[in-house]
């Protein structure tokens, strides 16, 4: 069965439109999402994410208490919480993409691959566009929310249509630029003869 997105087209070729998806699929390479409601990883990228912004937020009593030169070390705290709340909470989330679900229906840019930009004059960050419908939705609570929408691809790594030979992250819209090694070749290579 051939999955496509109808509702608008994605950056890049389809991956199973790609060289050696079928193999790929074959061998097990390829995401899958499970048929029930799947055990959520250990700590939940939710949890996370509040967690770094309560410490970020935390360090703003103590700047009036800081003088002079001092003032850095809070304002660098929690410049620090920013930057690793979202590299923690991209890994974090990736991870639940792994295992099948995702806690938010709508992703817009991440630490995953180097198409991360930032752009337009307010400085909103973008990246690769995410479609999180082929995953299961969990609530903050781990109960299912949604299953995974019919037809619709998890994201995940697929056979990359820029590099042959090697897996890519792919969004369900975008390539990212982020490669892997396969455990197991999946493109047949000419003999000689």
């Amino acid at each position: 069965m051939a999955f496509r997105l109808t509702d608008g087209p994605g950056r890049g070729p389809h991956p199973t439109e790609v060289a050696g998806y079928e193999r790929a699929r074959t061998l097990g390479l390829l995401p899958s999402v499970p048929a029930e409601p799947p055990s959520p990883v250990v700590f939940s990228s939710m949890k996370a994410m509040w967690g770094f912004v309560a410490f970020t937020f935390g360090m703003f009593p103590f700047m009036p208490l800081a003088d002079g030169p001092i003032i850095v070390i809070p304002v660098l705290l929690g410049f620090t919480g920013i930057v690793a709340g979202i590299l923690v909470t991209s890994r974090l989330q990736l991870r639940e993409f792994e295992a099948g679900y995702a806690r938010i229906e709508l992703m817009i840019g991440s630490a995953v691959g180097r198409r991360i930009r930032f752009q337009g004059a307010a400085g909103v960050a973008s990246g690769p566009e995410w479609d999180l419908r082929g995953l299961w939705l969990l609530d903050r609570h781990d109960r299912p929310v949604r299953p995974p929408v019919e037809g619709v691809m998890p994201p995940g790594y697929y056979p990359s249509p820029s590099r042959p030979g090697q897996l890519e992250y792919w969004t369900v819209r975008d390539w990212t630029e982020a490669y892997q090694q396969p455990a197991v070749p999946f493109l047949e290579t000419p003999t000689s003869t």
